[in-house]
């Protein structure tokens, strides 16, 4: 199982864009980011949909943009996480999270055939 505040306390450690000049905040974001994607595989392993809920519903930016793009990539709590992403890309104050989560729902747009 995964840890709720392990994994807000990753995402809080990832960068804003006003963080992005700042080498040391850059590294730790990275690493932070690394041990995400280690959470995020092993929340595959199980029924994750009441532990991406309540990172869905946080009160921060960063952790909703990545429960968000878990979920809709991942199509768990789909819909949600889709609404998300759609109100931090038209909303969010801060600009490189806004152009992430364009990023992630254009990414995830099924191909046609």
């Amino acid at each position: 199982m995964v840890s709720y505040d392990m994994y807000v306390e990753l995402c809080l450690q990832c960068c804003l864009m006003d963080d992005c000049g700042d080498k040391e905040k850059v590294k730790k974001s990275n690493r932070a980011m690394d041990k995400i994607k280690k959470l995020q595989s092993r929340m595959l392993d199980y029924d994750c949909t009441e532990l991406l809920g309540k990172l869905l519903n946080h009160e921060d930016d960063r952790v909703r943009l990545s429960a968000g793009a878990f979920g809709f990539s991942n199509r768990i709590m789909y819909e949600k996480s889709k609404q998300i992403l759609t109100d931090l890309s038209c909303s969010c104050k801060d600009k490189m999270l806004a152009f992430d989560a364009k990023m992630v729902l254009a990414s995830c747009i099924p191909k046609e055939v």
